[in-house]
């Protein structure tokens, strides 16, 4: 947000403030600057004055007030609902001063819309609407298509008035620029558009109107008579002055092309007219008036109506320069340069003198050595860390190599261990293999003893001799299990822990599988059948709650 603001704060279209010697203007901005409401209300109060003395023709008061209200605005810190407003008022009131001045202040108001929240669609929808309006001014064609569209877009999320109303905006822009097709287009879109042109007469009579002058503009001059004619007692019953002005003019040109009868009747109280409602009316309206007027007359032979309207013509016309003439010279004297400082800083710019100046600069001087140490410092700074940086990396690189070194060497006693504790196993399985052989042939000798009536005692000594051999290799037997089951027992302990439920056989179903051992292998030590130890590590699955598709052997090398 700050940095959008300050490109925000650059545009140049702030006010110029040098001139403030009339008391008027001393007035004003002793009252608003020194007031004690907050900025943004004093800048609505401004807007509604200025609003004010707009709608009483008097834009050179709207001007002074928005001069402070402009200058006001350099003393928020970020822009808001109120300086979108602001701007877009600004724009509007010197559209027709000066129509490339006021896009500056459109384009700031536009800029606004991207960094305000929340601002009401229709409020967007009149912004690019005028922004357009100034471009076809202009003759920006491609801008004002632009902005026509957005705004037309913007018109959608409004209501249907709005959507028609953008319509009608588009095609008066074609029939500017005198592509009679398109703007029928336009026109019969927004005349569409209206769901129930009752609501709305006013947009539905100025949509007809710009369908009549298609139609004159075609040669057609019966069908724009009667538009013409509808909107008169349209407007003459709601009392709308200017718009029945306006379309009286229009009126009186379809009945001039039609040969009609009555002109010089509806001429002569359209004038009085003119005179009674003169605030109300457009200056340009009243200006084209009088030279229609004056050209019918001339046509007619009646020189002193033409006298009249020709002297009417030329006195409004120089009143009109001489109006036109004060705004300028207002707005070229408030209006012109940029101000990049408050109007705080520019009020009190007179009062530094040479020596303040010579201060400012040794005070730059400063600011400069002082940057360019503190940028010295920093670069040392840098290089101080880029140094530490690097030696943390080579450290880390160091313990990262030692930590794989000593894993490695943990993975290799863990092998070693299972490799001896597998070997002490098979030599059981060995041991066991020629205990059942040992005692196989017992069986057969003491079958032959029981069966010999000679010399038993000396075959009994015999066997005795042999089975005390057998129960020496059954004692390194058993010491082997103990050893086994002692490395063991940090395995056996951490399994009981996890599942406390495993019964003694099943717990040393998982020894011998951690050290992995075959079915075969596990059936043969344990003196079973191979089919009992698979049936048995499907139980143990189950306990151990694994899938089929596990693979017990990794999960008991991980415990």
């Amino acid at each position: 947000m700050v940095m959008s603001f300050l490109l925000y704060s650059q545009e140049p279209y702030t006010l110029l403030t040098h001139d403030t010697s009339d008391l008027l203007n001393r007035d004003l901005f002793q009252k608003y600057l020194s007031a004690t409401q907050n900025i943004d209300e004093s800048i609505l109060e401004l807007i509604e004055l200025s609003q004010k003395d707009h709608g009483n023709k008097n834009t050179v008061e709207a001007l002074r007030k928005i001069q402070i209200a402009l200058i006001l605005e350099n003393q928020l810190p970020y822009p808001d609902s109120v300086t979108f407003y602001l701007n877009g008022f600004a724009g509007d009131l010197i559209r027709t001063i000066n129509p490339r001045y006021s896009l500056g202040f459109y384009k700031k108001a536009t800029a606004i819309i991207s960094l305000v929240k929340f601002l009401p669609h229709a409020d967007i929808f009149n912004m690019y609407t005028n922004r357009a309006g100034v471009h076809r001014l202009l003759m920006e064609r491609d801008s004002a298509t632009w902005y026509f569209r957005k705004a037309m877009n913007e018109a959608i999320l409004v209501s249907q008035p709005a959507t028609s109303s953008s319509y009608n905006n588009l095609g008066v822009y074609y029939q500017g620029i005198e592509k009679f097709d398109s703007a029928r287009v336009y026109f019969e879109k927004a005349k569409s558009t209206l769901a129930d042109p009752k609501d709305q007469i006013n947009l539905y009579c100025a949509i007809m109107d710009n369908l009549a002058q298609l139609d004159m503009h075609d040669g057609e001059y019966k069908n724009p008579l009667k538009t013409f004619l509808y909107n008169d007692s349209v407007y003459h019953t709601r009392q709308q002055a200017w718009r029945y002005f306006s379309n009286k003019i229009r009126l009186l040109g379809a009945m001039e092309h039609l040969g009609m009868p009555g002109m010089d009747k509806i001429m002569d109280s359209l004038t009085a007219f003119a005179v009674r409602y003169n605030v109300e009316i457009r200056t340009e309206e009243e200006l084209k008036y009088y030279q229609f007027a004056y050209n019918w007359y001339s046509k007619h032979g009646e020189r002193i109506k033409q006298d009249f309207y020709h002297d009417r013509y030329i006195s409004l016309h120089k009143l009109q320069e001489k109006k036109y003439a004060d705004e300028l010279d207002l707005l070229t004297t408030t209006l012109l340069r940029v101000q990049e400082t408050s109007f705080k800083n520019e009020m009190n710019a007179h009062l530094l003198n040479a020596e303040q100046r010579e201060l400012k600069l040794k005070s730059a001087r400063l600011v400069i050595i002082i940057s360019i140490l503190s940028g010295l410092f920093i670069i040392s700074l840098l290089i101080l860390y880029i140094r530490k940086r690097r030696q943390d990396f080579e450290i880390r690189q160091k313990i990262t190599a030692t930590e794989l070194k000593n894993r490695e060497m943990e993975s290799r006693l863990v092998q070693q261990e299972l490799e001896l504790k597998k070997r002490d196993l098979t030599n059981i399985v060995l041991h066991n293999t020629q205990v059942y052989d040992s005692n196989h042939k017992m069986i057969v000798r003491l079958m032959d003893i029981s069966q010999q009536k000679k010399d038993i005692e000396q075959h009994i000594r015999s066997l005795l001799v042999d089975l005390q051999g057998q129960n020496q290799i059954s004692e390194r037997s058993i010491g082997i299990q103990a050893n086994i089951e002692s490395v063991n027992a940090e395995f056996y302990e951490k399994l009981k822990q996890r599942f406390p439920d495993l019964t003694k056989a099943e717990s040393e179903l998982c020894g011998f599988i951690r050290i992995n051992l075959s079915s075969k292998d596990i059936s043969i030590l344990k003196n079973v059948e191979a089919t009992s130890v698979k049936m048995g590590k499907n139980r143990l699955r189950k306990k151990l709650s694994l899938d089929q598709e596990a693979d017990i052997y990794d999960f008991m090398r991980k415990i």
